[in-house]
């Protein structure tokens, strides 16, 4: 599915090929779109052209 799909069905965001731990969580805010994994988090996370253009975007309930 495409990010933006994605991102209106679940609460965070994630690609199949990542590993199980990570995900985006979108926001209004000033943080952007954070990433998440269980060893950090990172506010602005800035997708590359390949991540924008990627099919294999999943919703998750949460991050």
């Amino acid at each position: 599915m495409d990010i933006g799909k994605a991102a209106r069905k679940g609460k965070g965001i994630r690609r199949a090929a990542w590993p199980e731990d990570w995900c985006i969580k979108p926001t209004n805010g000033e943080l952007g779109c954070v990433f998440f994994s269980k060893k950090e988090s990172a506010p602005r996370w800035e997708p590359t052209r390949v991540d924008l253009a990627a099919n294999d975007w999943q919703p998750i309930r949460e991050c």
